[in-house]
């Protein structure tokens, strides 16, 4: 665990992962990073931070895991984000199911480049940038309703994108106004399952 410490305003979170659950969501302000790591197999991730001008860095890391035929050896990673900071993710994990729940926390920018993976992502009413190569993947977004979005959406073989006005393959809110700030969503899904929900 990594706990608060003052003059910190922004963290870059870097997040490399192997395979199995990989799990992100809204914290408690007395740690910057509150995390359960469980890890069947030898190497444990590394984790490492420093900070400078007012912005934390962490980095955790654990991209490559040996693998023998027939088993199903798999970790699973709990990661709780303290809710004052602004955050900007990158997110790099293979054959995973990940639930994503950005809900509380304010999130400037996300990067996800996943493998053959299930990610369920639910984004709170922040004006985040999100670029998601989700590759064969199925990709599930959860969206604040009355909120201006848009999607950019590149070759998946199916969509369910309820709600929107659609122009080829850019989507758009009824609330959305060209030129203002707003959540902005990039996906690349060759291949891939993408769909979208309300609450």
């Amino acid at each position: 665990d990594l706990g608060y410490f003052g003059g910190i305003d922004t963290m870059q979170l870097k997040v490399y992962y192997g395979g199995g659950t990989l799990n992100i969501s809204n914290g408690t302000p007395a740690y910057f990073l509150k995390h359960d790591i469980h890890s069947n197999l030898a190497a444990k991730p590394d984790i490492e931070y420093w900070n400078h001008n007012r912005i934390i860095n962490v980095k955790i890391d654990k991209e490559e895991m040996p693998f023998a035929f027939g088993s199903n050896l798999t970790d699973s990673w709990d990661i709780k984000l303290q809710p004052d900071l602004e955050y900007d993710l990158k997110l790099s994990y293979g054959a995973s199911t990940a639930n994503l729940d950005f809900r509380g926390l304010n999130l400037g920018q996300l990067e996800i480049d996943c493998g053959s993976s299930d990610t369920r992502l639910t984004f709170g009413k922040h004006n985040t940038y999100a670029d998601i190569d989700a590759g064969a993947s199925t990709l599930s977004l959860a969206l604040p309703k009355n909120y201006p979005i848009t999607i950019v959406l590149q070759g998946a073989s199916e969509g369910e994108i309820e709600g929107f006005t659609r122009i080829g393959n850019f989507y758009k809110t009824s609330q959305y106004v060209e030129g203002t700030k707003h959540l902005e969503i990039m996906i690349r899904a060759v291949g891939g399952k993408v769909k979208t929900r309300f609450y």
